[in-house]
């Protein structure tokens, strides 16, 4: 799995150009610089060359947790229907069982959910 961070799909009809001067309009910093310099709110770090860019292994099993987390939390106390469970199954891509495995297992802990 590779996951991407952009600004926009300029394939969408969008071009990064709009949403960078969104970007400053609202205060964040834009400029040329390594992105290990990116601050979230305040400054986009635009590489200078290919050398610059980088990758970062991420556990994608915390991702889903993470995911589920917030799925639960916005469902209150409420009980989530069966419904609900397999669509979050098949947004983590993981078996139900899975799923219902980890949400009982305690949603919040790292060890858990």
């Amino acid at each position: 799995v590779v996951v991407v961070q952009e600004t926009e799909y300029t394939g969408a009809g969008k071009h990064p150009t709009a949403q960078l001067t969104f970007a400053r309009e609202l205060g964040i910093e834009v400029r040329r610089a390594h992105p290990k310099e990116n601050e979230p709110g305040k400054v986009i770090a635009i590489p200078r060359s290919p050398e610059e860019l980088s990758v970062a292994d991420r556990d994608l099993d915390e991702i889903r947790r993470s995911y589920l987390r917030r799925a639960v939390a916005r469902s209150g106390s409420a009980a989530l229907s069966d419904h609900e469970l397999g669509f979050l199954a098949a947004e983590t891509r993981l078996p139900l069982e899975t799923v219902r495995d980890w949400l009982e297992a305690g949603v919040g802990s790292r060890t858990g959910v």
